[in-house]
């Protein structure tokens, strides 16, 4: 019993695997160029001859489709090669079935043709013209040897250079010059650059398949024969859906411009009073209708010309026909007769452009009697061939009534003397009031009357040039002028509308009259309330001013911003490009080079910090900025940013006070960086708008506090320069605002953003930021905030050491890996970590990083300085793999960050990835040399 249970287990497992495998999907590449065979849209949406056969196909297959796109040339290359699974559009020769496979059914007929530039015209209609000149064909392709046995048979010579290029370039190629002719298919996607001049040849076209999937070509065979066996005619309603539309004939050949030229205007019959077809108008005589919308569209279709139609009224088409025969006038319209009718009439029939739907007028009496299949007496006007043919092709039973016109016609159905009429459903709006008097109604027939133009017999130029406007005129636009005229046409007045719904209008009129008497009686109710409301609206009035002057001071000030930022940003550039190219014109003065080098980093610092203000500022109004939590000593931080702020007092002879005596805890925990921002940035603008020899005290006190473990503390910057206008001082936290008032204060650089983010990451602190300033006397300014206490710290740490100190530090026993992909800011990471005397190594990416710590023995290397956004693998997954190595330093060797994500989430990203630390570019050489302190001592 087991063995035969695990019998029927393997062979179920075998036949699932059968199963799964018989149904597994296909990956097959293919080759799509750009043509009317494979097109992508400005959208990225593929259609096409062969884009649409190959989804078929795969509805047959399941194959999945990976879509190769070059020029055809290069494509076909690649399936010799192997690189691509299958083509279209490939041509039969018994020498590239050495290479590659064919599909057993043909996908189709391609036409070659001859191109030539639009500035050339129709000058190779006589081919004689072609003679030496340079015609370009695709590499690779049969229509080399077609048009070398064409030019044979022409009895001419050209040069032929065989081409690579997708179709766009070649055509940029015969329009520059650089050719004088092309060949390709009828299929060319970049028509409209060229003009055709003749045919050449033909080939059956197959799907080439690669030589080494013999699979993919049973599946292809079976399943173009599924294709074939559900429409026959498949392959030819490709062609008139993408090829046969090309507007590949949107030229006249010289023939035609020479016709054209001698007959000037186009006299073209029309029958009159047959709307919405045709018919004069009453009031200027003009042409209404569809007719007159098909001739504006066919007047200006072709490129190198256009076309003046004249039209011409008649009572009849027999009348126009008439007129037809005798010359006077060159078309007649709207003509509907068969092959057979149009020998008979001695006329030509062009292709049909407009369709209508016919409907049969009956007796409402014989509504539900009636039937199209019966022997029925129809109406026919007198002098109107169309219903004559049109009545023995599809209702041949039907025995016709000759009456003079279509109001007889209508009365004889009414009085019974006929059974049916005849009419255009674009025509029986027209007659619905009749109808409705007579007790007529319409039924739908099912039938298409198609309607063309009628040219002579001899007159064969006309008759191309009219079936090729046709064919040039996408259908939806004949169908929208058809219908736009129908609508038109059709016009009921306000007495047709009661008699035809009287019992309607009775119910609704009453309905209204009652709706009207309720209205007055509500309409005193509601003045009250209306004065009311207006004393209320006149209140959101007032408060919708204030809003909108609030609103249009917001936008002023960002004007002024952008203004601002303009100049600011240029000022530092400016510094920048400048002092670079005095510098590269002194290279030989090592005095001069110093004073520029010096000024280019004073340049870049202010440019740098514009832009930090114009980022934070963003991210705090996005609700994107977080505060660090790590443990400083207060009391350094302050001495290091006063120490700044003294350098930039001393320039302009500023006594500064510095009190930070009040201070009892010394360790806090907080976000430094941002404490420094907030009390730099106020500290900053003291300095600024302060004339020289002024005073400015900073202090820094503490406040007894209600919270255990919490620390109050209060920086104060008091001056007395310049002052606030008290005008500013009421928007002085707001984005972009700026003290303009002063002319003193409008040549001080700044960006208006400053204030703004101080106020914003004080209030993140659980403090604020108070002003108080006198405009003439000075400011003052109070911030409070609130810190965790910290633990004490222990003494010597690396912040008590000076960056000159640093910079003396030997560090030539320790070895670094660097690891960068931009090859500027790799040459300045290693002239910086040249002057520490350390040993280093270089890695572009985060995998060769990785790759050259796993080589070398734990301890090789003592520190990593790793970029974050980089290729192959970044700094995170770098220090994640370098981390989970199994190595015995690999959790101990300091990593840390070098990156232009400089926010504290970035931060803490880098930490949370395994990275000891983070330095910010541009790179501080002081922070970086003491983090080498921190982590190699």
């Amino acid at each position: 019993m087991f063995f035969d249970a695990m019998k029927k287990y393997v062979f179920c497992l075998v036949l699932l695997s059968f199963c799964l495998s018989a149904f597994a999907e296909k990956v097959v590449r293919v080759g799509c160029f750009d043509s009317r065979f494979c097109h992508r849209d400005e959208f990225g949406r593929l259609s096409g001859y062969a884009y649409e056969f190959q989804r078929d196909i795969a509805t047959y297959t399941g194959w999945r489709y990976e879509y190769v796109e070059d020029s055809w040339p290069n494509l076909f290359q690649m399936l010799k090669e192997g690189k691509i699974d299958l083509l279209s559009d490939v041509s039969f020769t018994e020498d590239r079935t050495r290479s590659i496979l064919f599909s057993s059914y043909a996908m189709g007929v391609e036409k070659y043709l001859l191109y030539a530039p639009l500035a050339a015209g129709a000058s190779f209609a006589d081919v004689r013209n072609l003679e030496g000149k340079i015609v370009g064909v695709n590499k690779g392709s049969v229509q080399v040897g077609i048009f070398k046995k064409w030019e044979s048979q022409m009895g001419i010579k050209t040069k032929i250079v065989e081409l690579v290029d997708d179709e766009s370039v070649q055509a940029a190629m015969l329009n520059s010059g650089k050719l004088d002719a092309i060949v390709s298919g009828d299929a060319y996607e970049t028509v409209e650059q060229m003009v055709p001049q003749t045919e050449i040849g033909s080939s059956d076209i197959f799907f080439g398949v690669n030589k080494k999937r013999p699979d993919l070509l049973e599946e292809l065979n079976r399943a173009m024969a599924a294709v074939f066996r559900t429409n026959g005619y498949y392959t030819q309603d490709l062609y008139k859906k993408y090829v046969d539309n090309l507007r590949n004939n949107k030229f006249l050949d010289a023939n035609e411009l020479e016709w054209l030229k001698k007959r000037r205007t186009i006299k073209v019959g029309y029958r009159d009073n047959y709307m919405a077809f045709c018919a004069k108008d009453e009031k200027t005589g003009e042409l209404k209708g569809a007719l007159s919308d098909y001739l504006k569209m066919m007047s200006s279709v072709f490129k190198n010309a256009s076309i003046k139609f004249e039209p011409v009224a008649f009572a009849s088409t027999q009348a126009s026909l008439d007129a037809l025969k005798r010359g006077d006038v060159d078309c007649v319209f709207p003509i509907n007769l068969d092959p057979y009718d149009s020998e008979k009439a001695g006329v030509l029939s062009t292709k049909s452009f407009a369709g209508t739907d016919m409907y049969a007028i009956v007796h409402k009496d014989n509504y539900k009697n009636f039937s199209v299949v019966n022997e029925n007496v129809v109406a026919v006007n007198r002098d109107n061939p169309n219903y004559e043919s049109f009545l023995q092709v599809h209702f041949p039973k039907w025995k016709p009534v000759i009456v003079a016109t279509t109001d007889d016609a209508l009365r004889y159905v009414s009085q019974k003397k006929a059974t049916t009429l005849l009419v255009s459903n674009f025509r029986i709006k027209h007659f619905e009031r009749k109808l409705d008097e007579l007790n007529l109604f319409g039924i739908a027939t099912s039938h298409i009357m198609k309607l063309s133009f009628a040219v002579r017999n001899d007159d064969l130029i006309l008759y191309s040039i009219l079936n090729r406007c046709i064919s040039l005129i996408p259908r939806e636009e004949l169908d929208a002028a058809l219908t736009s005229s129908a609508l038109q046409d059709y016009n009921t007045s306000f007495l047709d509308v009661i008699k035809q719904n009287y019992l309607t209008f009775m119910i609704v009129g009453g309905s209204v009259l009652f709706v009207i008497v309720v209205l007055l009686v509500r309409t005193f109710r509601s003045e009250m309330k209306y004065k009311k409301a207006n004393r209320q609206l006149e209140s959101s009035y007032d408060h919708l001013k204030i809003a909108l002057a609030a609103a249009q001071e917001a936008s002023r000030a960002k004007t002024t911003f952008l203004n601002s930022m303009s100049h600011d940003i240029r000022t530092p550039m400016n510094g920048i490009i400048g002092m670079t190219a005095i510098a590269t014109a002194h290279l030989d003065d090592p005095e001069k080079l110093k004073d520029c080098l010096k000024k280019i980093s004073g340049a870049s610092d202010h440019l740098l910090s514009l832009i930090n203000d114009v980022l934070d500022v963003s991210r705090i109004e996005s609700g994107r900025t977080t505060l660090n939590r790590e443990e400083f000593a207060i009391d350094k931080m302050f001495i290091d940013i006063t120490n700044m702020a003294q350098s930039l007092a001393s320039q302009k002879h500023h006594n500064f006070v510095v009190d930070y005596s009040g201070l009892r805890n010394m360790n806090a925990v907080g976000d430094p960086l941002r404490l420094r921002q907030v009390i730099l940035n106020i500290l900053s603008n003291a300095i600024k708008y302060t004339p020289e020899g002024g005073t400015i005290k900073a202090t820094l006190s503490e406040l007894p506090s209600s919270t255990i473990g919490f620390a109050d503390y209060l920086f104060v910057c008091e001056d007395n320069g310049l002052g606030m206008d008290p005008k500013y001082l009421e928007k002085i936290f707001e984005p972009f605002s700026r003290d303009e008032l002063d002319e003193n204060k409008r040549a001080i650089q700044g960006t208006g953003l400053g204030m703004s983010i101080a106020r914003s990451l004080a209030r993140m602190m659980d403090g604020d930021i108070r002003v108080d300033s006198v405009l003439g006397k000075g400011s003052r300014i109070e911030v409070p905030f609130k810190l965790m206490v910290g633990k004490e710290q222990s003494a010597g740490s690396v912040d008590d050491v000076s960056l000159d100190q640093l910079l003396q530090k030997d560090f030539s026993d320790k070895r670094i890996l660097i690891v960068e992909d931009n090859e500027l800011n790799m040459e300045i990471a290693k002239e910086f970590f040249a002057t520490t005397k350390i040993n280093f190594e270089t890695a572009w990416n985060g995998k060769e990083a990785f790759s050259m710590y796993e080589e070398h023995d734990a301890g090789y290397y003592d520190m990593i300085f790793m970029d974050i956004q980089m290729p192959m693998m970044d700094g995170h997954q770098a220090t994640r793999a370098i981390r989970s190595s199994g190595k015995p330093d690999a959790t101990t060797i300091p990593i840390v960050a070098m990156s232009a994500n400089a926010f504290t989430e970035d931060m803490e990203t880098s930490k949370r990835s395994g990275m000891n630390d983070h330095i910010a570019k541009p790179i501080n050489v002081s922070r970086l040399v003491m983090l080498m302190e921190k982590y190699l001592r």
